[in-house]
């Protein structure tokens, strides 16, 4: 006897894939809880990315405890893009592969990471900086994007595999 809803699936041990794989096909029944599994999802998801770029500051001596609302704002960013571009990659490449849980589906997903990463942390740093919490007059946009954009693959490749590969797991 299954622990938890089979999903339609066999039944057995359900892992993250199958309920993906369902709610991919199928949609979920109750909106109201998917909206705030997402806001969730977004909300701790945005306080480890933070964590990240502080601790990325820490290490290159860079870290100013007056601008972690900044942080904030940052982590937040690329946590949001994120989840927008997953939708993006949901109504577009995903229509074009066979199983969109496979590694080379996987692959796919590395540049809307990449994206992502580098639009959302801009978006932060200037959000931040209109709110006044930093005090510069020109952006580096160049260095700054890429600098999001490898936060970005980190954080959400990170989270997209925790999500898959745990046995059970809830998913955006």
């Amino acid at each position: 006897m299954s622990s938890g809803p089979s999903y339609g699936m066999p039944s057995g041990k359900q892992t993250g894939e199958h309920e993906e794989l369902h709610l991919m096909t199928h949609g979920s029944r109750y909106p109201l809880q998917a909206a705030f599994h997402v806001l969730g999802n977004i909300a701790i998801m945005g306080v480890l990315a933070t964590m990240t770029i502080v601790v990325i500051n820490l290490a290159r001596w860079s870290f100013r405890p007056d601008d972690l609302i900044s942080y904030f704002f940052e982590g937040f960013g690329i946590v949001v893009a994120g989840s927008g571009v997953e939708r993006i990659w949901n109504l577009t490449v995903k229509e074009m592969l066979r199983n969109p849980l496979s590694w080379y589906a996987l692959l796919t997903r590395i540049p809307f990471w990449f994206m992502a990463g580098g639009m959302g942390y801009l978006i932060g740093l200037l959000l931040a900086k209109r709110f006044g919490l930093l005090d510069f007059y020109e952006v580096p946009v160049k260095p700054l994007f890429v600098v999001g954009a490898r936060l970005g693959m980190g954080v959400l490749g990170v989270h997209y595999l925790i999500r898959q590969w745990t046995p059970g797991a809830k998913l955006m």
